[in-house]
Formats: C-alpha cells, sequence, structure tokens
C-alpha cells in the first residue's frame, strides 16, 4: 500500500502568523490587548479557554471579572479561578450557575451562596381566578383544596417555606392568599395581621387582600374607602376590575343595611315574582308581583329527611317539576289586587310546619319546603346567587349557611357544594371550579340559619 508523494520543502523562516486571530492574541498578546479584544469582540464567539493561563495574575483576573460582568456574560472557566484568588463575588458566580444550585434544596443563605426559589428554581406563583371550593368544610380525609393542580402548588410552597428560617413579609402574604383558597378564613386572618406592608416590594396585591380581610370583618366602608384610594391609580385592566367589583359590593353592602332604604328590595324589577312562606299563625303566606291567580298543591312531610335523602323532591326518581304523589289538599287561590302578599289559611292538619307545597302561574312553577317565615329568598339568575335576607326587615342575613345539590342533563343527583352568604347575604350557588354548569339542569339550595330556621328551592339552571 502506497500514498501519493509530495513535496515537503524546508525552511529557516517561519510562515506568517494571523495575529488579528484571537488565539494568536490569546498566547501572544499583552494583557491590555487582550481585554481591548473582550471589551469589543462578541463573548458568545470567544473561546476563554484560551487565557486560563494569564488567571493565574490576580490583577488580571480582577480585570477580566469586571469587564465580563459589565457586559452580563458569564464562563465558568473565567469564574473558577475565583477559588485560587479567594474572590468572594466569582465564587458565587461560579456556585450559582453550577448543577449544585439545584442540590442545596430550595432556600439556602451562606456567605458562599444563596439559593432563591424564583432565582435559581424558575419558581412561578401561580393565581387561580376563580377557584370556588365545592365544600365550606373538610369533609372526611377529601382535601381542602380539590383542585389538583391548586393542591400541588399549596403543598410546594409549604416545601418550599420550611427550607427559612423566617418567614418575611411576602411569605406571609402568599399563606395569607392560600389559607383563603381553603376557606381556612379564621387562620387567614391570623396570618394577614402578622404582615408589614412596609417590607414589601408591592402593595397591590396586599391592599387586594387588605379589602377581603375588611368584608370578613364586616367592615364593607373601609373596604370601599381603600378601593377608592386606589382605583385612581389603576389603568384599565384586570386590577381596576377587582377594586371596582370591591367598590361596588361595599356600595351594596351600604344600601342592603340603611335603615332608610328598606324598601330598595322590594321595588326592584328584578325581584322574585312568586314567592311562598309559612307565617308564625299557620298561614300560608303568598308574596307576589303581578300575578292574579295560583293554583297550590300541598304535601305534609318530613323536611329534614326529604331534602337529606332526595333534595329534588323525586320520591320514585322522577325529576319532573312537580311531585309525582298525591297532595293532601289543593286550592285554587285569587291573589289579592295591589297588594304584595295574600295570606291562605291552611286546613288544620297542615299548618304545624313540614310542608312542601308546589304553586303553579302560568308557565312558572315553584316548590317550596315551608318551615320558616323568618327568612325570605331573593334569586338572581343572571349573578347565579341566592340573596338570604331577614323578613321582618327585609336585611340581609351574612353568614347564613347554604347547601347545594345538582341535576345533571343526564339525570345524576350529586352534591354541588356549600358554605355561607356575603355581607350581602348573597351566595353564588353555580360557580364550581371542578364541574362544568353547561352539565347542570337544576339545583336544589337548602338555606340554613341558626336563629330564624332553613327553608329549600329549586332552581332550574
Amino acid at each position: 500500500a502506497h500514498t501519493q508523494p509530495r513535496t515537503l520543502q524546508v525552511s529557516n523562516t517561519p510562515a506568517a502568523q494571523d495575529t488579528a486571530s484571537w488565539q494568536v492574541l490569546a498566547s501572544e498578546g499583552s494583557d491590555a490587548e487582550v481585554l481591548a479584544r473582550l471589551t469589543t469582540q462578541n463573548l458568545a464567539t470567544v473561546d476563554l479557554r484560551a487565557i486560563r493561563w494569564r488567571l493565574k495574575d490576580a490583577a488580571f483576573f480582577l480585570s477580566v471579572s469586571k469587564l465580563l460582568r459589565e457586559r452580563l456574560h458569564f464562563s465558568a472557566d473565567v469564574a473558577a479561578f475565583g477559588f485560587l484568588h479567594r474572590n468572594l463575588p466569582a465564587i458565587r458566580d461560579y456556585l450559582e450557575n453550577s448543577a449544585l444550585v439545584s442540590q442545596l434544596g430550595q432556600w439556602l443563605d451562606s456567605p458562599l451562596l444563596e439559593v432563591r426559589p424564583r432565582t435559581h428554581l424558575a419558581w412561578e406563583t401561580l393565581e387561580f381566578d376563580p377557584l370556588v371550593n365545592p365544600r365550606a368544610h373538610r369533609f372526611g380525609e377529601n382535601p381542602r383544596l380539590p383542585l389538583d393542580v391548586a393542591r400541588q402548588h399549596y403543598q410546594a410552597r409549604l416545601d418550599q417555606l420550611g427550607w427559612k428560617p423566617t418567614l418575611d413579609a411576602t411569605d406571609l402574604l402568599d399563606l395569607t392568599a392560600l389559607l383563603f383558597l381553603q376557606d381556612r378564613t379564621e387562620e387567614a386572618l391570623a396570618k394577614f395581621d402578622l404582615i408589614d406592608p412596609t417590607k414589601l416590594r408591592s402593595r397591590l396585591n396586599y391592599d387586594y387582600l387588605h379589602s377581603l380581610v375588611l368584608f370578613q370583618r364586616e367592615d364593607p366602608l373601609a373596604a370601599k374607602a381603600l378601593a377608592s384610594q386606589i382605583l385612581p391609580t389603576l389603568p384599565p385592566g384586570l386590577w381596576h376590575d377587582r377594586f371596582q367589583a370591591v367598590a361596588d359590593q361595599a356600595t351594596e353592602v351600604a344600601e342592603l343595611t340603611d335603615p332608610n332604604k328598606t324598601d330598595k328590595l322590594l321595588a326592584d324589577p328584578e325581584a322574585l315574582q312568586l314567592d311562598l312562606a309559612l307565617a308564625a299563625d299557620g298561614k300560608l303566606v303568598i308574596t307576589h308581583r303581578a300575578l292574579e291567580q295560583t293554583t297550590l298543591r300541598l304535601f305534609n312531610v318530613d323536611l329534614e329527611v326529604l331534602f337529606s335523602k332526595n333534595p329534588f323532591l323525586s320520591g320514585d326518581g322522577s325529576t319532573g317539576d312537580q311531585p309525582e304523589i298525591q297532595p293532601n289538599e289543593s286550592l285554587e287561590i285569587t291573589l289579592a289586587k295591589g297588594q304584595r302578599e295574600t295570606s291562605v289559611s291552611l286546613p288544620a292538619s297542615l299548618d304545624k310546619g313540614n310542608l312542601l307545597v308546589s304553586a303553579a302561574v302560568g308557565g312558572q312553577q315553584l316548590l317550596r319546603i315551608l318551615d320558616s317565615k323568618a327568612l325570605e329568598l331573593r334569586h338572581t339568575p343572571d349573578t347565579r346567587t341566592v340573596q338570604v335576607l331577614d323578613a321582618a326587615t327585609s336585611k340581609p342575613l351574612p353568614k347564613t349557611y347554604v347547601k347545594v345539590y345538582a341535576e345533571t342533563h343526564s339525570g345524576e343527583i350529586l352534591f354541588h357544594k356549600d358554605g355561607y352568604t356575603d355581607l350581602r347575604g348573597k351566595f353564588d350557588y353555580l360557580s364550581h371550579t371542578g364541574i362544568d354548569p353547561v352539565t347542570i339542569k337544576r339545583l336544589a339550595i337548602l338555606v340554613s340559619h341558626p336563629e330564624k330556621g332553613a327553608r329549600s328551592v329549586i332552581y332550574d339552571r
């Protein structure tokens, strides 16, 4: 075997070198020339390993390190010489950009390295809006946060905080918000009181959470004052809408509790057109607007057992608008003209409560389990809320317990959610993070007040 022959030329004069090349400059140029090249060269294209032999000189190392930092360029080859020269900034740069930073837990304070979740571990604080928990109280072993991503985020934040020796104002703010998401109100209020807002980088999240705290502590006027101060500083968008909602809800609470505006609800054109309640004297009171006549069907039932076992009153599994059983009594009632209420004397056998009443007028049908005249319910379909009022004063009843069952279009009946009315006496009976409202056909709602009794209604989706 052989190769093609070639001629080699031997000379005493070496070939000319490209003195402009980086490799030549790095090996033969002066320190000043190297630094000048690093000042103008695209550092992403420069092999800095070629000047490692020069970095043993402390002065040159400091000059290169300063230049790279000014140009926002990191080189592990340069920073590693920080250990040789015991240069703390260079050592910190090297460690922060090494794999070691992900092996030392989620929070670390040391002279050589600080580990911060947002800076080094790609941590992002997530926002869940809206997040509606189906249950206001913990149920068995079920988690407080049924939404998987929300629960995982909460657990990850707790794991992160567990590495810290003390919690700062931002940590307490995050923890307060996460506790509110779980309806752990008392714990959230206690954590909020520990926050020093002067230690926060921004006040916006704090002020919004503060408005929620003020509502929880039944001080809507203070919440409105807070929102009014902040709204002029916000551009149109999400945060402006949120603080506007705070101001609007506080205004609504004030109007509902104003003794000079007790007729506001009665004059509301969106108020319920037909309602039923059992008076203390045993009479059935029909509340109506612009109606002349109705048909009543009366059923004597055990109300507690009825709602617990069958919230939609379908004893044989039927889902019709009316109970498919014979009523104890049927009455044709002429409603009083020009009046808001009509009283009906019930048969003696049915005037002691535990009474289910079906009312029909035109295309409207209504089912009521009547055991409390002290509660008045207002239904607002547009906002999917039921409002609980003191029937005697038309004042809202906050912190009233509400339980909701849903019937799907497939006929399945499920527990939907529960909770408590807000300062307006309102409760959003439909919103649910884990269930698509489109699948729901009807909802059965039980309202229970510790002093004024209970009522049950059924609303179409």
